[in-house]
């Protein structure tokens, strides 16, 4: 490394610094209005943090400042995804007029992500506005829609708004894992669920189940690339020493998956 490199390094890690000390005065303040300066200088310095982008919308949103919140969530929602980047949308196109725009985030909303309290009570309060019905899977596990239960067929939930719904893309986890020396290691989660907790399910190649696991350790480290990601870290020991798959709820692999027989070994000499 060169010592304009290192220069340029140590200018990098001393922006982040500063863009985390902001942020972090800014969470501290419990008046959004107060906060949003810290907020914004925070997005200054660290433009492409994901995480610091959604705060400070979901700041401008709290001042009542819908349009520069909707400049900062519509392009988090179309990059990253995420429940609280598509809702934030939905409702700041709404509160600025642009009824299109909310719909849109709104159906996206309801069809890729299991519903919770905040995404429920904004759908029951945008969709008369929208003039639509919906549909959408809560977290709890219940089925909602603005239609009653003698009127959900399965033609009327196509064209419901979030219909027609499905489990693949509800229950996918995104994850890694991988064979060490003690056995297996990873990370887990669910995007369209990010508070529950992934159940993995271990297997031969011919699909024989070895074990099942679940991921709660929440200490696995998120970088800002995903706003508002919640992956948890897993650890399973004593593992057989043959060719394995780590499988989410849907039957899908983790990355990483198939496992090999044996921890990868060191590079060749030379």
């Amino acid at each position: 490394m060169t010592a304009r490199d290192r220069l340029e390094a140590e200018r990098t890690r001393r922006t982040e610094r500063l863009a985390r000390a902001a942020w972090t005065r800014a969470e501290a303040e419990p008046d959004p209005a107060r906060a949003r300066p810290w907020l914004e200088r925070a997005h200054r310095l660290a433009p492409a943090d994901g995480n610091i982008a959604l705060a400070l919308a979901l700041c401008r949103l709290r001042c009542a400042d819908a349009q520069a919140a909707l400049a900062l969530f519509a392009p988090l929602a179309r990059e990253h995804g995420g429940r609280e980047a598509w809702t934030g949308t939905a409702l700041a196109a709404a509160e600025t007029g642009d009824f299109d725009t909310a719909r849109d985030a709104l159906a996206t909303l309801l069809a890729n992500y299991a519903a919770d309290a905040t995404t429920l009570a904004l759908t029951r309060r945008l969709a008369p506005r929208l003039g639509v019905d919906w549909i959408v899977l809560a977290t709890t596990g219940s089925l909602e829609s603005s239609l009653p239960p003698d009127r959900l067929t399965e033609r009327a939930c196509r064209r419901l708004l979030g219909g027609p719904l499905d489990p693949a893309v509800l229950n996918r986890a995104q994850g890694f894992v991988r064979r060490t020396g003690a056995g297996l290691t990873g990370w887990a989660w669910h995007p369209a669920d990010p508070d529950r907790d992934p159940e993995l399910r271990l297997t031969t190649l011919d699909g024989t189940t070895l074990a099942r696991l679940t991921a709660t350790d929440l200490s696995a480290a998120s970088t800002g690339a995903t706003p508002l990601a919640r992956p948890r870290a897993f650890r399973l020991r004593r593992v057989p020493t043959t060719r394995l798959r780590l499988l989410d709820a849907t039957g899908a692999d983790l990355t990483g998956s198939p496992l090999p027989a044996r921890p990868p070994g060191p590079p060749p000499p030379g």
